[in-house]
């Protein structure tokens, strides 16, 4: 099944980046959070994976072009987070603005996720506890 690449948000106000270069070509196999292109923000340059593993079948954004970001040049101007079929979030889990989510993932109560989430995957809180002994109360 083919699977679009979207420019992710990359910024509070940002409504497009500029498409530097391609890392793969056309026909080219791509694996899943693989370098596929350079882009550039009016704050950094930086390299897009690709969403998922495959053929990267069709480009139609050209090197040196401008690209509107997901949900922008339609009137969005910010949007929650975009969740594949079958996805489950536990309670008090927090997804920052323009996060995607690949179908299949679950996310455990509690954990904080932005950018891309690929298909199938399991994210969880991870903290540490120590354990200290603590000094008697009172007298």
């Amino acid at each position: 099944m083919a699977k679009d690449v979207i420019m992710p948000v990359l910024g509070m106000n940002q409504d497009t980046a500029v498409l530097l270069n391609w890392l793969k070509q056309e026909g080219e196999q791509v694996e899943e959070g693989e370098p596929i292109m350079e882009v550039e923000t009016d704050k950094a340059t930086m390299e897009l994976d690709a969403p998922a593993s495959g053929t990267l079948a069709r480009v139609t954004a050209r090197a040196g072009e401008e690209v509107k970001v997901a949900g922008r040049g339609i009137g969005v101007r910010k949007f929650g987070a975009a969740l594949g079929d079958g996805v489950s979030i536990g309670c008090n889990a927090v997804l920052a603005p323009g996060t995607i989510v690949g179908r299949g993932t679950i996310i455990y109560n509690g954990a904080m996720v932005r950018g891309v989430v690929g298909a199938h995957r399991l994210i969880k809180l991870r903290q540490t506890h120590e354990d200290v002994e603590a000094a008697p109360r009172g007298g």
